[in-house]
C-alpha cells in the first residue's frame, strides 16, 4: 500500500485555527446594522393598530441606533414613541422628548437629519407639555421652535410639526382663526410642492 497518507493536524495548532474561525463568523454575525427607512416605516405601519409591538419595536431599534451612534435614527424613534405615548401616557411621551433633548445636549446635533429630528422631537415634547397642563412652558417651546427653524428650508417638516401642534392646541382652547391658520400653514408645509 504506498498510497497518499494525509495527516489529520491535532494539538494546539488546530485548536487556534478554529478558535480564529469561530470567532470571525461571531463578530460577522454581531455586527449590528444600521437603521433604516424601512425600519422606521415598519414602527409606523405597526403603530397604527398594534402599540404594544411597536413600542416594542422602537426599543429594539433605538438599541442598534445608540450602538451605532445614529443620533438621528435614535431621535427619530424617540418622536415615533413620543406620538403613541401622547394618546396613552402623557407623562412618558414627555419624558421620552427630555431624554431626546438631553442626547442631542450630550452628542449635538452636527448634521440637518440630526437637527430636523431633533426640532421633531422638540415639538412633540411641547406638544406633552402642554397636554399636561404646562401652558406657558409647552407655548414657549413651540415659539422657540418656529423662530429656530422659520429661515432654514432643510427644517421646514419641523417647522410644521410646531405650526401643526400650536393649531391644535389654539384650537383646542378656541381660538379657532389663529388655530386654523397654523393648521392650514403645516398641512401645506408637509404635502410638499405641487
Amino acid at each position: 500500500m504506498g498510497g497518499w497518507v494525509r495527516r489529520v493536524q491535532t494539538g494546539p495548532r488546530r485548536g487556534f485555527a478554529a478558535a480564529v474561525l469561530a470567532l470571525g463568523v461571531a463578530a460577522a454575525v454581531a455586527q449590528p446594522q444600521a437603521v433604516s427607512d424601512a425600519d422606521l416605516q415598519s414602527v409606523r405601519v405597526l403603530m397604527g393598530g398594534a402599540p404594544g409591538p411597536a413600542l416594542q419595536r422602537i426599543a429594539e431599534l433605538r438599541l442598534r441606533a445608540d450602538g451605532l451612534v445614529q443620533l438621528d435614527r435614535r431621535l427619530t424613534l424617540d418622536e415615533l414613541e413620543c406620538r403613541l405615548q401622547q394618546d396613552n401616557d402623557r407623562p412618558a411621551a414627555r419624558s421620552v422628548a427630555e431624554r431626546g433633548a438631553q442626547e442631542v445636549a450630550r452628542l449635538g446635533a452636527r448634521d440637518v437629519a440630526t437637527r430636523l429630528a431633533a426640532w421633531r422631537l422638540a415639538a412633540c415634547g411641547a406638544a406633552s407639555a402642554l397636554d399636561l397642563g404646562r401652558i406657558a412652558q409647552g407655548s414657549a417651546e413651540l415659539e422657540r421652535i418656529i423662530e429656530a427653524t422659520l429661515s432654514d428650508p432643510a427644517l421646514q417638516p419641523a417647522l410644521a410639526m410646531a405650526r401643526l401642534e400650536r393649531g391644535v392646541y389654539r384650537s383646542r382652547r378656541g381660538d379657532l382663526i389663529a388655530g386654523q391658520a397654523d393648521l392650514l400653514a403645516a398641512c401645506e408645509a408637509l404635502a410638499g410642492p405641487g
